[in-house]
């Protein structure tokens, strides 16, 4: 169901997964793992209605310094259509404060 770990900072880990069983070929949510309890907790923390439906690049989580975190989002499938130049990406930025940034990026191919 996940992939795209990422350790944030100490006792709190993201992956990727899908936002259903139904959704398999798009991975549009971030779970967050907090192991500071005694039982480990999980918790959805981006959702594809945070980030317009897109696609979320499941290699690119990746921790700020203050325990937040980035990842990017494509509105398709990169891998699969790298002629072309209709793609809208998105680089996010998750804060320790709970708070969700974007900067769209045009044209990436």
């Amino acid at each position: 169901m996940g992939r795209g770990l990422v350790f944030i900072n100490d006792g709190r880990i993201a992956y990727v997964a899908y936002d259903s069983a139904d959704s398999k070929d798009a991975h549009a949510s971030i779970w967050c793992i907090d192991e500071t309890g005694t039982v480990p907790t999980s918790t959805r923390t981006i959702s594809s209605k945070d980030i317009e439906g897109f696609d979320i690049d499941i290699e690119s989580p990746m921790p700020d310094s203050v325990g937040g975190f980035y990842f990017v989002a494509e509105s398709g499938d990169l891998n699969a259509s790298l002629s072309s130049t209709d793609i809208a990406t998105k680089v996010y930025h998750y804060t320790s404060d709970k708070e969700l940034f974007a900067t769209p990026s045009i044209n990436v191919t």
